[in-house]
Order: structure tokens, then C-alpha cells, then sequence
């Protein structure tokens, strides 16, 4: 599968379109049963903003949006034990749903790993939102395939403060599991 991945240097609305339906389908399939019904995970206000700041890595095929991945390499200043650092951010993780499972999320993730060593970097969190009391199967297999890639969980939240915008869109308890990738041990 030929695949370029890149920050987008332009997009068209059409562009915006494609990437909220696969960012709201991808998380539909991979947190069901965690929102409540109509709650969408991101917004064309949402997505535009990412592209402008230009925080927003696109994968295409014959010019067709495949896959996208949120790299923000400004994200803090400190790991989450306190430790100073210049740490980046990685989330919106999103491929087309007949293209799951077949090594994309694989090629944005590393191309996002690749663009954060390239900002200078110390190293990249993520953050998974899963259920609080139960198992969630998707949230199960991304904690693996995220310790595969490298990351460590480093801390857990229960107070989804932080999230507050969509706090009151929840079907079920929920805390955060922080990871982290440091960069010079890759």
C-alpha cells in the first residue's frame, strides 16, 4: 500500500469533511458503549483548527484521506512524573475503517514519532480515555498495541476535570491512562 503521510501545506472543505467522518467513525467503533448516543469526538471547528495549526498529520492514497494522527510538539514542558522535559502530544489516532488493522495506524504513528524526534523533542504522552469498571475490547488491544510501539503507562487519572467539555456526553465511568514514549530510547 503506497501511502504518503504529511502536515497537509492546504486542504478544501471537502478535505475537512473526510477527516471528521473518519475521526467520528473511528471512535464510534472504538469507544462504543462509553458515550452517550449523538456525542461526536471532534467538530469541523475542531479539525480546521488542527489544520491551521498545522498539528494535524494526513495520510493519502492517490490523493484520497486515508488516516490522520494529532502531533502537537509544544505540548508541556514536563513528563507526568515532574520531570523536566519537552514533551509532545499524540491523539486523534483515526484510519479508514476498510483500511483497520492492516498497518496504517502502524505508519501514522510512526511517522508522528518521526516528526516529534524532528522538533527536538524528549519525548511523546498519549492519553486513553477507557471505561473505569469494565473492559472495553478496543481499549484493551490499543494498551497492548501502544506497549508494542514502546509506550509506558506512567499514570492513570479517575477526574476527567480535564475533559469537562465532554464529561456530561458520558455513558459510563471513565479514567484516563497516561502513556509515555521517551524519544531517546527509541
Amino acid at each position: 500500500m503506497e501511502v504518503e503521510i504529511g502536515v497537509p501545506s492546504s486542504y478544501l472543505p471537502s478535505d475537512v469533511k473526510v477527516i471528521i467522518g473518519m475521526v467520528n467513525a473511528a471512535y464510534d467503533y472504538g469507544e462504543k458503549g462509553m458515550w452517550n448516543e449523538g456525542f461526536t469526538r471532534t467538530t469541523k471547528e475542531g479539525v480546521i483548527e488542527l489544520l491551521d495549526a498545522r498539528k494535524l498529520l494526513v495520510a493519502k492514497q492517490k490523493d484520497a484521506i486515508i488516516g490522520c494522527i494529532k502531533l502537537d510538539p509544544s505540548y508541556k514542558t514536563q513528563r507526568h512524573n515532574g520531570t523536566p522535559a519537552h514533551m509532545a502530544e499524540i491523539g486523534m489516532l483515526a484510519v479508514s475503517s476498510d483500511l483497520r488493522r492492516h498497518g496504517l495506524g502502524k505508519k501514522l504513528m510512526t511517522a508522528a514519532i518521526v516528526a516529534a524526534q524532528a522538533a527536538k523533542c524528549n519525548g511523546i504522552e498519549l492519553q486513553l480515555v477507557q471505561p473505569k469498571d469494565w473492559t472495553h475490547p478496543v481499549k484493551a488491544f490499543l494498551a497492548q498495541w501502544y506497549a508494542s510501539l514502546g509506550f509506558e503507562l506512567v499514570g492513570e487519572q479517575d477526574d476527567v476535570a480535564e475533559f469537562f467539555r465532554i464529561a456530561q456526553y458520558l455513558a459510563t465511568e471513565v479514567k484516563v491512562a497516561v502513556y509515555e514514549l521517551m524519544l531517546d530510547e527509541v
